[in-house]
């Protein structure tokens, strides 16, 4: 069973800080490929994105108010992955491991938290230059934010300790 653990940990290690990377990669493929990848979604939410209003600085500017949530996830993710290499190491309830644990219960938080907002500025950024009467504001939260809250709690527990 420890050797079992171990080998699932030591590959959640290299696992965790490369799909950060694959995350914040694929983050900046999609505002890169904006027409064709997230206008689409953008729309879908009662965004009207005109692109022939969209500047270079409200694409720049939305990009980046948008993915700080998954900035959060990422440094998160990163996070876990030396809660695992500790594990994998032999060490299991320590001060680093639970300093970890709490580091992580925050970004995770935080992300949530960063969402809510960051959703309204994008809507925002993005239809600025719309002529009046077609500028969106989207306001509201789903249930991976709520989701990001309980899961910090739980994190919460045992790191606080």
């Amino acid at each position: 069973m420890e050797k079992k653990l171990v080998t699932r940990c030591r590959v959640l290690a290299v696992v965790a800080p490369a799909t950060a990377m694959l995350l914040l990669c694929r983050a900046l493929w999609l505002w890169a490929e904006f027409e064709q990848q997230l206008l689409p979604y953008y729309r879908a939410q009662g965004i009207r994105v005109m692109i022939e209003h969209l500047t270079a600085w409200q694409h720049a500017a939305a990009a980046i108010v948008a993915t700080t949530p998954l900035l959060f996830v990422c440094m998160g993710l990163y996070r876990a992955g030396k809660v695992f290499r500790l594990v994998a190491d032999g060490e299991r309830i320590v001060v680093g491991v639970v300093r970890h644990l709490a580091g992580i219960a925050s970004l995770i938080l935080y992300a949530a938290l960063a969402k809510i907002p960051a959703d309204a500025l994008t809507s925002i950024l993005l239809t600025v230059n719309n002529p009046v009467g077609d500028r969106s504001l989207r306001l509201g939260f789903s249930s991976a934010e709520l989701v990001g809250i309980v899961a910090a709690g739980f994190l919460w527990a045992p790191g606080s300790t």
